[in-house]
């Protein structure tokens, strides 16, 4: 605040940088960062951070890319032209680099669908329109969260609705790339047996489960082997509440 230099987030440091402006190019002005092994590197604001003020992670110059590691895994956004949009938008996108950061750290492996069509990951922020609701969740690699969930207000009444104690965007985020992560370390691989016998069998019909979750609710003692109501629905619920409550305990 008091030396008013530009800072973004540079992944490969993992660190805030200070920019030293260089040169400009056609994707916006290039600058200066300093690396203790490997000296000066060249980077570009995100697109997001130059059109919206709405992100803060670099790119590197040479890339072709326009948006940052974080951005370029958004395929859907809402019409940014409306104000609340935007606003609502800006502080998902936050949250999303959150989560990206702890599983940069973690070294999980994360990839965009255009860099792998079969095991990446997108994700789409949504607004509800013309009566038709949009269901926050998990699909083959697409995270779809419902914007209106980063409306304090919104989330908080469909907390007391839900009967849950902890509900925030961050959070919604992270027990969706728990399914994620449960498609790309899980399902096919020597880990799934060990994970049947620590938190069911998979198998059982996972619509089922959600109607009788619904109809009946959670056993009386749900605490005494989940850590919340919502993961006695069926086991992939469990461990996606398992996964984000870990996070929370980190």
């Amino acid at each position: 605040m008091n030396c008013g230099m530009n800072v973004g987030y540079c992944v490969e440091l993992a660190k805030i940088v200070t920019l030293q402006h260089q040169t400009g190019s056609s994707q916006g002005a290039v600058y200066e960062v300093f690396f203790p092994s490997q000296g000066l590197r060249h980077y570009r604001q995100c697109k997001n951070g130059r059109d919206h003020d709405a992100c803060n992670w670099l790119v590197p110059a040479e890339s072709q890319q326009q948006f940052c590691n974080s951005c370029r895994l958004t395929e859907v956004a809402p019409d940014l032209s409306d104000t609340n949009n935007l606003n609502a938008w800006s502080g998902i996108e936050a949250a999303k680099r959150r989560l990206l950061y702890t599983l940069y750290q973690l070294k999980l492996p994360l990839s965009s669908r255009q860099e792998w069509p079969n095991e990446g990951v997108a994700f789409h922020f949504l607004r509800s329109a013309n009566g038709e609701p949009v269901m926050t969740g998990h699909d083959e690699g697409v995270i779809t969260l419902n914007i209106a969930e980063a409306d304090s207000a919104f989330r908080e009444n469909m907390r007391e609705k839900m009967g849950e104690a902890y509900r925030t965007v961050l959070g919604h985020l992270r027990h969706e790339i728990g399914h994620y992560y449960w498609d790309r370390l899980i399902r096919n691989s020597s880990s799934l047996q060990p994970f049947r016998q620590l938190f069911g069998d998979d198998s059982q019909d996972y619509d089922q489960a959600v109607q009788h979750h619904y109809e009946q609710g959670a056993p009386a003692n749900w605490a005494e082997t989940c850590i919340s109501a919502y993961a006695t629905m069926h086991p992939w619920e469990d461990w996606a509440e398992t996964w984000d409550a870990w996070w929370r305990r980190r």
